[in-house]
């Protein structure tokens, strides 16, 4: 942690322009608040637009004087959510990251039993739209020669999470098409992860709590989840790192924010050219 802690001290990303998506939320708004201290100019992006407002007034008393915070209204449940997302993307500055973190678990329970309507809902907010901004930022992403994009995984996306169906499947969908990407982006200067975050105290995982198919031990290491010091600390720093240039040589790989030594990740060749790490793979005895 102490190693983590001084790569963290050499980055800065003064002048950056990063995108947030879900940023009224419990990480989203911790992002913020990080990205904000590290130099980086915001554009904001959440369907609350009250709470928005909320979280600008925070930001602005917090900022540097040459730093500007953006927001986009836009509700991604909505199946026309395309329509606004592209004209509202087309007048913004360069872009220099994008954090997709909006997401919701959508319909809890045995597949069978969950609302079609519901569990189309929430994989068009866990994948259709995360998929929608990256196709609509990387032409100006690679026209400038430079980008980073950090995608948030999930419970669900490396190992199997019943209950969780719509969820699990967008996640799973998501990582596979970080790893995708980043080898049809090879020699374009653009890097793209996705990341796992491990437990947080969000909405999420409240409903984990509440939920009736939720073991024991799981609702029992959620509970501690909010007691916990910084429970963000690890998913932050992982965050800021991978939209710096320390994580130049990174890219396609699925990381644990709590678990792996990421921050060592850039100095270890075969971690860096082995595509069998860090992704998911068919497993055989």
């Amino acid at each position: 942690m102490a190693n983590r802690r001084e790569v963290l001290k050499k980055i800065d990303l003064t002048g950056d322009t990063v995108i947030i998506t879900g940023s009224t939320g419990g990480l989203g708004f911790e992002l913020a608040e990080q990205y904000i201290k590290a130099g980086s100019n915001l554009i904001l992006i959440a369907k609350d637009n009250k709470k928005l407002e909320r979280q600008i007034d925070y930001l602005n008393g917090i900022k540097k004087n040459n730093q500007f915070i953006n927001q986009l209204v836009i509700d991604f449940s909505c199946e026309d959510f395309e329509l606004s997302l592209k004209d509202k993307l087309n007048n913004l500055p360069k872009i220099d990251a994008l954090i997709n973190n909006a997401a919701v678990h959508g319909p809890i329970g045995q597949f069978y039993e969950n609302s079609l309507e519901e569990w189309e809902r929430a994989f068009r907010i866990n994948f259709y739209a995360p998929m929608k901004i990256i196709h609509s930022l990387l032409p100006s992403m690679i026209e400038n020669k430079k980008g980073k994009i950090i995608n948030i995984s999930g419970g669900g996306a490396a190992g199997c999470r019943p209950g969780y169906s719509s969820y699990s499947v967008a996640k799973t969908g998501l990582v596979k098409l970080t790893e995708t990407l980043s080898h049809e982006l090879i020699g374009s200067n653009i890097q793209i992860n996705i990341v796992a975050p491990g437990m947080m105290p969000t909405q999420l995982l409240n409903e984990v709590i509440e939920s009736e198919i939720s073991s024991k031990r799981e609702i029992e290491m959620a509970k501690s989840t909010f007691t916990s010091n910084d429970p963000y600390e690890d998913i932050k720093s992982l965050c800021l790192f991978l939209s710096s240039n320390l994580s130049n040589d990174i890219s396609g790989k699925f990381i644990s924010a709590k678990w792996d030594q990421w921050e060592d990740l850039n100095k270890i060749n075969e971690v860096v050219d082995n595509d069998n790490l860090y992704t998911l793979r068919r497993v055989t005895k």
